[in-house]
């Protein structure tokens, strides 16, 4: 593959041998390298590209193979999340396709360390493929370009070479990439500004044991802080499920939860920077809603607001450890509140399967994914709702 579209481009099989070989081997190399297992989302990505892992996302297409990539696919990834170019490049590469990936100019640390050990991975293999001792590879399928946002000419030109082109960012960056028209045959798959929730069982969390409790925080911590709750699948709103409909008498329960994550919180690095758009943005949040009640800080880390009424769940986005709380009687308190904005409904304390049925009988707009506390940040195939591998691939028929 060569950006200036002379040559041919390489399509794969899904799952095909030499993209799961060259993405365990990533896993691996992450795995060795102190930086990366330094950052929490990277050393996820390199667990996520396991062999095993790989290998039962396969067996899940098994009996779909007349399959193959759709040709280029035009990665735009954010640059609030640092390895989301990874992921992105991930899915693309399994589903059998070529892929250029801008990566924003801003990106730095291990985002960019992340990006250099893949070129240079790419790199060996074509040395080695030239020098004939090994054949495949994959090091035509990827291609890294990087430049700033308001670069409209270089965007305009990647997209006029794509098959697919993948947009993530806010509902501001879609709206102005897809300005930029595609060829008539290719088409955008999009990631706007979404919300997301947790769900806690008021009895089940006050059954727990201290470091019961500590565990559950720190899986808390993993799905919030650790991407400064950038993250569409980071909670914001955190909602006590409580079926007697004592939430409101429950203080303790819901005071000791908060000083776990307090206790959890206290290894984030809160810069000035992220202290001074933190408070910018709760009290932006107190002028413009009037449901708000006082927020509950726990040092500067952590902030709680209590919110009157489970209505608008998705307008309340928090960051750096802001979150919006309530309490419900009934499950179905969350009908007239959850809209097409809402992603992620982690919980903890119910059956999964269950929730699934609520939301499919309730006819939910929002919810496109429920999993256990402390795997938000958990990538599949499937994401907002859409099946990665098929949008991305082409059947034979």
């Amino acid at each position: 593959m060569k950006i200036d579209g002379k040559s041919g481009t390489r399509t794969e099989i899904p799952f095909s041998e030499p993209v799961m070989d060259f993405l365990s081997a990533l896993s691996e190399r992450i795995k060795s390298d102190d930086l990366l297992r330094s950052d929490e989302e990277i050393r996820a990505f390199g667990f996520w590209c396991r062999r095993a892992n790989l290998e039962r996302y396969r067996n899940q297409y098994t009996g779909n193979d007349f399959r193959l990539g759709r040709g280029l696919v035009f990665h735009i990834a954010p640059s609030n999340i640092p390895a989301m170019f990874a992921w992105s490049m991930a899915i693309g590469l399994l589903a059998g396709n070529s892929n250029i990936i801008r990566i924003s100019s801003r990106t730095a640390g291990q985002g960019m360390r992340l990006k250099e050990l893949i070129g240079q991975m790419l790199s060996e293999e074509k040395k080695s493929s030239l020098a004939g001792l090994s054949q495949g590879g994959i090091y035509d399928m990827v291609r890294f370009v990087s430049y700033g946002s308001s670069s409209r000419e270089q965007t305009a030109y990647y997209s006029s070479l794509c098959d697919v082109r993948v947009i993530w960012g806010g509902d501001r960056t879609v709206d102005e990439v897809r300005q930029i028209p595609l060829r008539a045959d290719a088409y955008d798959i999009i990631f706007p500004d979404r919300s997301s929730l947790l769900l806690l069982n008021t009895d089940r969390v006050s059954e727990l044991e201290e470091d019961e409790l500590q565990a559950l925080a720190h899986r808390f911590y993993m799905d919030t802080y650790s991407v400064d709750q950038n993250a569409c699948s980071s909670p914001s709103s955190v909602i006590w499920h409580d079926e007697g409909g004592q939430w409101a008498e429950k203080e303790g329960v819901r005071n000791r939860w908060w000083a776990a994550v307090e206790q959890a919180a206290a290894a984030y690095q809160l810069t000035p920077s992220r202290a001074y758009r933190k408070f910018q943005a709760l009290c932006e949040a107190a002028l413009n809603d009037t449901l708000l009640c006082e927020a509950v800080r726990y040092g500067n880390r952590l902030w709680v607001v209590p919110v009157q009424k489970t209505k608008e769940l998705a307008k309340r986005k928090g960051s750096f450890g802001t979150f919006y709380e309530y309490g419900i009687k009934e499950l179905e308190e969350l009908i007239p509140a959850v809209n097409k904005k809402i992603q992620t409904m982690t919980c903890y304390g119910y059956d999964i399967q269950k929730l699934r049925r609520f939301v499919r009988d309730s006819r939910l707009r929002g919810i496109d994914r429920i999993v256990p506390l402390g795997q938000a940040m958990t990538f599949e195939p499937t994401w907002d709702g859409m099946d990665l591998i098929e949008r991305l691939s082409r059947e034979i028929s």
